[in-house]
């Protein structure tokens, strides 16, 4: 279990106030002004709540509840009176980057013209949480850039969440957190300290006691904007959300870029599957031309051979009539010649024979 150092002395609260009675109080220079900063989710306004007894909104749902900077009450610790203030987390889904940096500077621009310096920062790292992704690094690189490395020894690294971890699990992710160059140990190297914190009265006193007695340094931020006249988007932490949102214009571009190459390549395949159906319809249109064509073939030559065969018949039977024709007139030029030949003889049998044969010719000049 994480060990924590006890109070030198027991801590002077102030009595009970409304957060009306401490915003009407008059301020003092030798406030010992405490910045909360860190991921949206991290316990900062819980944090506040429990060492100031304010009652600033805590959220508990997806979304964060602190959109603006807020001050808690006034309250004595070892005999100095110390203001916690409470700051949106970058990653918050209700103001950008942008606005939360511009509200921080200026409540701290605010401060410095009224001669009260920001006597430390706690920044809050949930040891709970699986990785430290992209949103926290940003929120630790903005600190960073706020601060300045000259002051992050004014800086506490607070570790919470411990009860939704083993302890030996959150003992090796705290060790990373220190020793790993691309988490804490920059930092850490440059003067900034790391505690734990297990959601007690005690230890947010314990951890709040290591900073109210720090000699007030100004902020890198304020420093550039205020004493070196530079615009806001000109100071380096400006220059680092400048540099994320580059980032995230760069892979909004990317990704508008993969989208279009995607469309195209939707529209290429859409493209030959149009072209290989036209090319199976012209296919399939030719076969049914082709059909239509050999069968048009077809008929014609059946036709034509059906007039043949229909004229080969007209022209047997006439010439079956013709050659009927021709011997029936050989058959009646015999019988004529036959009769002519009996017509030159005398008696009965000559008269009957010719009598037959004058009828046999007009039985064939009937038929014929």
């Amino acid at each position: 279990m994480p060990a924590f150092l006890p109070p030198s002395s027991p801590p002077r609260l102030l009595e009970p106030a409304t957060e009306e009675n401490a915003l009407n109080s008059d301020s003092n220079s030798d406030d010992a002004v405490i910045v909360i900063m860190g991921p949206t989710g991290g316990g900062k306004t819980a944090f506040i709540n429990l060492a100031s007894n304010s009652d600033l909104k805590v959220g508990e749902g997806l979304e964060s509840c602190t959109v603006d900077v807020a001050s808690s009450l006034p309250f004595q610790l070892d005999g100095k009176r110390v203001v916690l203030v409470d700051t949106p987390g970058f990653d918050g889904s209700a103001r950008s980057d942008t606005e939360i940096l511009r509200m921080v500077s200026d409540f701290l621009i605010t401060s410095y013209e009224d001669g009260k310096k920001v006597a430390g920062v706690l920044y809050f790292h949930r040891i709970s949480d699986f990785r430290m992704g992209g949103i926290s690094r940003r929120n630790f690189q903005a600190l960073r850039e706020l601060c300045g490395d000259a002051t992050l020894r004014n800086v506490i690294i607070v570790t919470n969440m411990w009860g939704e971890v083993t302890p030996e699990m959150g003992d090796k992710r705290e060790n990373q957190l220190k020793t790993e160059e691309k988490f804490f140990l920059p930092a850490i190297a440059a003067g900034a300290s790391v505690y734990r914190h297990d959601n007690t009265k005690l230890s947010a006193e314990i951890i709040l006691r290591h900073i109210v007695g720090n000699i007030p340094l100004p902020l890198n931020r304020i420093q550039e904007i205020i004493d070196e006249r530079r615009a806001p988007n000109q100071t380096t932490t400006g220059t680092v959300l400048d540099y994320e949102l580059l980032v995230k214009e760069e892979m909004h571009r990317k990704a508008m870029e993969e989208m279009r190459r995607e469309m195209e390549a939707t529209k290429w395949v859409m493209d030959v599957r149009m072209r290989r159906e036209k090319e199976r319809r012209g296919a399939a249109t030719k076969v049914v031309e082709t059909d239509l064509l050999n069968l048009g073939k077809r008929y014609k030559e059946e036709r034509d051979k059906w007039d043949y065969q229909r004229q080969e018949r007209e022209w047997n039977k006439d010439l079956e009539w013709k050659r009927k024709v021709v011997d029936r007139e050989m058959e009646r030029q015999s019988l004529q010649r036959m009769m002519d030949k009996a017509w030159g003889r005398t008696g009965v049998d000559a008269f009957d024979k010719r009598l037959t044969i004058l009828l046999a010719l007009a039985m064939i000049d009937l038929l014929n």
